[in-house]
């Protein structure tokens, strides 16, 4: 008797172990269970995350851009209304020029035209004249304003010229009273500076001259 009690009272306390392991495997599945959407909700919104992320990251950087960097060079626009001219001179003209030198301007005039809203300088016209020589130039310094009185076309040559390209036609009177004269113009174009030559015409002593070689009188590349 005593031997079925004590397996009675065994099997029940097996029994309630049991249960209670039962239930505890019990309420951890069902937390698993409850935790894998979560899990799945979590693992879904990761890309979602570092696509935000990485787009803040982009409008941040794009914002520094804007706002540490310097604008496009090109992109004001000025109004040929607001222009308006003034005398200047030769040491004023090549201090707003940095790729280009103005030479040799011994009989010369030079007027500055600049912007009455902004007060930027745009261009500086120059002429020389003399016994030898007539040069009308016209030196545009403001990178953001494009000169369009000047077209280029296909009876131009393109030439180097130091570090700059330059555009011109040409040709040599030989019947000029004053000897041999060389005609022409041309167009100077540097990274942010142009020069135009407008007209030219001057008396050579050497009838092999070129273009090239005869403006580099008055028109030099800046010492870098």
């Amino acid at each position: 008797m005593k031997g079925k009690k004590y397996l009675k009272t065994h099997a029940a306390a097996d029994e309630k172990s049991l249960l209670a392991k039962s239930g505890s495997i019990l309420e951890n599945l069902e937390a698993e269970l409850e935790e894998r959407p979560a899990r799945a909700r979590a693992a879904r919104s990761k890309p979602f995350w570092a696509c935000l992320a990485g787009l803040v990251a982009s409008v941040i950087l794009l914002v520094s851009v804007v706002v540490f960097c310097p604008s496009n060079q090109y992109s004001k626009d000025y109004s040929k209304e607001n222009f308006d001219s003034c005398i200047s001179d030769i040491t004023e003209l090549n201090e707003s020029l940095h790729e280009f030198t103005i030479v040799n301007t011994n009989e010369f005039t030079i007027e500055k035209i600049f912007d009455r809203e902004s007060g930027d300088t745009i261009y500086y016209r120059i002429n020389i004249q003399n016994s030898v020589v007539k040069i009308k130039i016209v030196a545009v310094c403001n990178p953001h304003y494009s000169f369009d009185e000047f077209e280029i076309t296909n009876e131009f040559i393109k030439d180097k010229f130091e570090k700059c390209t330059i555009y011109y036609k040409s040709e040599k009177d030989f019947n000029s009273s004053d000897n041999i004269r060389l005609i022409g113009s041309a167009c100077i174009r540097g990274v942010r500076e142009s020069i135009y030559i407008t007209s030219f015409s001057k008396r050579l002593n050497d009838p092999e001259e070129t273009f090239p070689q005869a403006i580099q009188e008055f028109i030099q590349p800046a010492e870098s």
